[in-house]
């Protein structure tokens, strides 16, 4: 087994395989917050069809984990084991900002806010669930395929201030970026302004239509 380095995986543009093992395995690949392919296999070994190369595998402990042991002998790189209570307790909580929100209808909103369009496969769909659950964990693998957001990280709250009051955005991933709900793109001007700012300190955001000045007032992680 390759030892996980935050230092080597960070230099790479990581690809997360999701696996959600059952009757029909489902598979999620992503690199970063990109997705590369889904579906689901009923032999595991297919997958790597589709793969070609992967930097860490996410899976969900389930008791059919039968089902992706021979992709675990020969995928030679970090296998993570997730239970449903912390899939639940991180993913919700810090995609959503609700506690105890389970169900489809949920899964299928963190993968939209961070892929975009969700499988419709609902084996895939978990497994992208578990891909998030990653991305969204540490805050090297929160940045995967981000650029050097300063004193921000994917999904963090800001709060700013200006001449017409405060306002509060939430850091997310390009294809998923809402500025009229808040959600603006790691590649904004809004977040290249603020991300090495400190609480207090007025900055100017460069935006399209022209430059207009705003105070940080606080970042909000989502622990």
């Amino acid at each position: 087994m390759i030892p996980w380095s935050r230092e080597v995986m960070a230099s790479m543009s990581v690809k997360v395989l999701g696996l959600d093992p059952g009757k029909t395995t489902g598979w999620f690949l992503a690199n970063g917050y990109d997705t590369v392919g889904c579906g689901s296999e009923r032999d595991a070994m297919k997958i790597l069809e589709h793969v070609g190369h992967v930097d860490v595998v996410v899976v969900e402990d389930a008791l059919d984990m039968d089902q992706v042991e021979p992709l675990r002998r020969i995928l030679d790189v970090p296998w993570v084991g997730v239970t449903p209570e912390q899939l639940q307790r991180r993913l919700f909580n810090r995609v959503l900002s609700r506690k105890l929100v389970n169900g489809p209808a949920a899964r299928r909103e963190v993968v939209k806010r961070a892929f975009g369009n969700p499988p419709a496969d609902v084996h895939a769909l978990d497994a992208a669930c578990l891909v998030v659950w990653w991305l969204a964990g540490s805050e090297m693998a929160a940045q995967a395929g981000a650029p050097d957001l300063g004193n921000l990280r994917v999904w963090d709250m800001f709060v700013i201030r200006d001449e017409f009051g405060e306002e509060s955005y939430q850091v997310v991933p390009p294809n998923t970026a809402d500025p009229s709900a808040g959600m603006v793109s790691w590649a904004s001007p809004l977040v290249v302004a603020v991300k090495t700012a400190q609480p207090g300190q007025r900055v100017t955001v460069q935006a399209p239509g022209g430059a207009w000045e705003c105070t940080l007032v606080r970042i909000e992680p989502r622990d």
